[in-house]
Protein backbone atom coordinates (compact mmCIF):
# COMPACT_ATOMS: atom_id res chain seq x y z
CA UNK A 1 0.00 0.00 0.00
CA UNK A 2 0.89 3.62 -0.47
CA UNK A 3 0.91 5.31 3.08
CA UNK A 4 1.47 9.02 3.46
CA UNK A 5 2.03 10.19 7.33
CA UNK A 6 0.36 13.05 8.32
CA UNK A 7 2.87 15.69 10.40
CA UNK A 8 1.13 14.73 13.87
CA UNK A 9 2.59 10.88 13.42
CA UNK A 10 5.94 10.32 14.22
CA UNK A 11 8.39 10.37 11.37
CA UNK A 12 10.26 7.27 13.30
CA UNK A 13 6.52 5.66 12.50
CA UNK A 14 7.32 6.04 9.11
CA UNK A 15 10.73 5.32 9.14
CA UNK A 16 9.67 2.17 10.56
CA UNK A 17 7.20 1.19 8.30
CA UNK A 18 9.51 1.89 5.38
CA UNK A 19 12.50 -0.05 6.56
CA UNK A 20 10.24 -3.36 7.78
CA UNK A 21 7.99 -3.51 5.38
CA UNK A 22 7.06 -3.31 1.35
CA UNK A 23 4.66 -0.09 1.71
CA UNK A 24 5.52 2.71 0.09
CA UNK A 25 5.91 5.37 2.90
CA UNK A 26 6.11 9.22 3.10
CA UNK A 27 5.96 11.53 5.84
CA UNK A 28 4.87 15.40 5.05
CA UNK A 29 8.89 16.34 6.60
CA UNK A 30 9.72 13.83 3.80
CA UNK A 31 8.49 16.54 0.91
CA UNK A 32 8.31 19.94 2.83
CA UNK A 33 4.83 19.67 3.50
CA UNK A 34 5.31 20.40 7.24
CA UNK A 35 2.53 23.11 8.41
CA UNK A 36 0.85 22.55 4.96
CA UNK A 37 -3.33 22.89 5.03
CA UNK A 38 -5.65 19.55 5.71
CA UNK A 39 -6.77 20.44 2.16
CA UNK A 40 -3.52 20.30 0.80
CA UNK A 41 -2.43 17.20 2.74
CA UNK A 42 -5.55 15.14 1.45
CA UNK A 43 -5.47 16.92 -2.20
CA UNK A 44 -1.68 14.85 -2.31
CA UNK A 45 -2.75 11.82 -0.96
CA UNK A 46 -5.36 12.03 -3.90
CA UNK A 47 -3.11 12.81 -6.34
CA UNK A 48 -0.62 10.45 -5.28
CA UNK A 49 -2.88 7.42 -4.71
CA UNK A 50 -2.05 7.41 -1.02
CA UNK A 51 -3.88 6.60 2.63
CA UNK A 52 -3.70 9.01 4.96
CA UNK A 53 -2.83 8.10 8.35
CA UNK A 54 -3.76 10.85 10.77
CA UNK A 55 -4.38 11.35 14.39
CA UNK A 56 -6.28 13.94 13.20
CA UNK A 57 -9.79 12.21 12.50
CA UNK A 58 -12.23 14.93 13.58
CA UNK A 59 -10.62 17.33 10.58
CA UNK A 60 -9.91 14.79 7.64
CA UNK A 61 -13.40 13.25 8.69
CA UNK A 62 -15.29 16.50 7.50
CA UNK A 63 -12.94 16.41 4.56
CA UNK A 64 -13.02 12.96 3.44
CA UNK A 65 -17.35 12.70 4.21
CA UNK A 66 -18.09 15.46 2.36
CA UNK A 67 -20.79 14.00 -0.78
CA UNK A 68 -18.82 12.90 -4.18
CA UNK A 69 -15.70 13.13 -2.14
CA UNK A 70 -13.43 10.39 -3.52
CA UNK A 71 -10.61 9.66 -1.44
CA UNK A 72 -7.45 6.89 -0.93
CA UNK A 73 -8.16 6.27 2.51
CA UNK A 74 -8.10 7.24 5.82
CA UNK A 75 -6.58 5.50 8.89
CA UNK A 76 -7.45 7.58 12.45
CA UNK A 77 -4.88 6.38 15.06
CA UNK A 78 -4.78 7.97 18.56
CA UNK A 79 -2.49 10.40 19.73
CA UNK A 80 0.12 8.43 21.70
CA UNK A 81 3.62 7.28 21.54
CA UNK A 82 6.03 6.38 18.54
CA UNK A 83 5.88 2.79 19.94
CA UNK A 84 1.90 3.18 20.40
CA UNK A 85 1.65 4.63 17.10
CA UNK A 86 3.14 1.81 15.05
CA UNK A 87 1.47 -0.70 17.10
CA UNK A 88 -2.30 1.10 16.28
CA UNK A 89 -0.60 1.50 12.22
CA UNK A 90 0.15 -2.63 12.57
CA UNK A 91 -3.30 -2.86 13.68
CA UNK A 92 -5.36 -1.16 11.15
CA UNK A 93 -3.11 -2.63 8.32
CA UNK A 94 -3.93 -5.94 9.95
CA UNK A 95 -7.80 -5.51 9.67
CA UNK A 96 -6.95 -3.95 6.09
CA UNK A 97 -5.37 -6.93 5.29
CA UNK A 98 -8.17 -9.80 6.57
CA UNK A 99 -11.02 -7.42 4.78
CA UNK A 100 -10.04 -6.64 1.87
CA UNK A 101 -9.60 -10.02 -0.68
CA UNK A 102 -11.02 -10.49 -3.13
CA UNK A 103 -9.49 -6.34 -3.55
CA UNK A 104 -6.45 -5.39 -3.34
CA UNK A 105 -5.61 -3.54 0.00
CA UNK A 106 -4.79 -0.39 -1.77
CA UNK A 107 -8.10 -0.83 -3.67
CA UNK A 108 -10.59 -2.10 -0.61
CA UNK A 109 -9.30 1.85 1.19
CA UNK A 110 -11.16 3.78 -1.40
CA UNK A 111 -14.14 6.02 0.35
CA UNK A 112 -13.22 4.27 3.84
CA UNK A 113 -11.63 4.49 7.08
CA UNK A 114 -10.04 2.94 9.41
CA UNK A 115 -10.15 3.35 13.05
CA UNK A 116 -7.93 2.33 15.67
CA UNK A 117 -8.98 2.93 19.79
CA UNK A 118 -6.49 3.82 22.42
CA UNK A 119 -7.40 0.11 23.44
CA UNK A 120 -5.79 -0.82 19.90
CA UNK A 121 -9.46 -2.15 18.53
CA UNK A 122 -9.68 -1.60 15.14
CA UNK A 123 -13.13 -0.33 12.70
CA UNK A 124 -14.22 0.64 9.33
CA UNK A 125 -16.66 2.17 7.56
CA UNK A 126 -17.76 4.11 4.22
CA UNK A 127 -16.45 7.58 3.80
CA UNK A 128 -18.85 9.17 2.60
CA UNK A 129 -21.28 6.61 3.99
CA UNK A 130 -23.08 4.97 0.76
CA UNK A 131 -25.61 7.37 -0.36
CA UNK A 132 -24.61 10.32 1.60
Amino acid sequence: MNLFFDECVSPGAAVHFRDTTAHATCHTRDINMSGATDTDVLAYCIAFDHTLITVNGKDFRKLCGKPDQMHPGLIIIPSVSKARQILSIEAALALINEEAPPETPQDWMVNRVVEVNFQGLSTHAELPKDGT
